[in-house]
């Protein structure tokens, strides 16, 4: 980890990979297919531990695959407007490769989706769509915004504080991520979002961030504090 940089290194007993992201300099494409020199990659480590440069060095041919990577705003609405189609997964929500939560997130959409619809049967399926997207959308998006929290905190480390808990740079989701049970959420919440919808109950989600209440936010509001220099603070337990 470095200013406006991080690798990502993987390996298996015949197989590595590495992954380096670094601030957009204009060059990438939203292609991934496009090769590129690895002397393009190596001005970013710079100062770095050698191996890492070595690493990088030992890519077959001399070259990488050299993408950029493309985030979009949340979306409230995944479904068409009579909720016969519906989006899941990245199709959804797309996320940075640092939320460490994309197939999770595609994962819960399925079981969700599937709970939804064993509920309402197949003459309410529009109903089961629209009360899925209702149960899904701001959880999903606290997962997107902790991505940005994240790739943020290995841009800009602050030593000093990750000297007293270096657990902040080895724990990239929360438990509110990894002890949800989607499927028993949406039969626990159906009826009451269902109502909800189709008469305006109260509802309100419990499946998000512990102690944080949910705000609309964009990309472009993050890119600017970050450019800032502002940290992301947020109310509620994220660990």
């Amino acid at each position: 980890m470095g200013p406006g940089a991080h690798i990502i290194v993987a390996k298996t007993k015949d197989e590595m990979v590495f992954m380096l992201t670094h601030k957009d300099n204009g060059n990438a494409e939203e292609e991934w297919t496009k090769q590129t020199s690895i002397e393009h990659a190596l001005p970013y480590v710079k100062g770095w531990k050698p191996y890492i440069s070595e690493v990088i060095k030992s890519a077959p041919g001399g070259e990488a695959v050299d993408f950029r990577l493309m985030w979009r705003n949340p979306r409230e609405t995944w479904a068409s407007p009579k909720a016969r189609v519906i989006q899941i997964g990245d199709a959804a929500h797309t996320f940075l490769p640092t939320s460490a939560s994309g197939a999770t997130m595609a994962l819960e959409d399925s079981y969700s989706l599937a709970a939804c619809l064993q509920l309402s049967g197949k003459s309410n399926a529009p109903l089961a769509v629209r009360v899925h997207n209702l149960l899904r959308a701001e959880r999903v998006a606290c997962a997107q915004r902790m991505g940005f929290k994240t790739r943020e905190l290995y841009h800009n480390t602050n030593w000093d504080v990750m000297d007293k808990d270096p657990t902040r740079l080895t724990k990239m989701v929360g438990r509110w991520v990894t002890d949800h049970d989607p499927e028993q959420y949406a039969y626990d919440n159906y009826g009451k979002c269902a109502n909800h919808i189709v008469s305006g109950a109260p509802f309100k989600n419990t499946n998000g961030v512990p102690g944080y209440t949910y705000q609309p936010w964009t990309v472009q509001e993050l890119l600017a504090a970050a450019e800032r220099g502002e940290p992301i603070v947020d109310e509620g337990d994220w660990s």
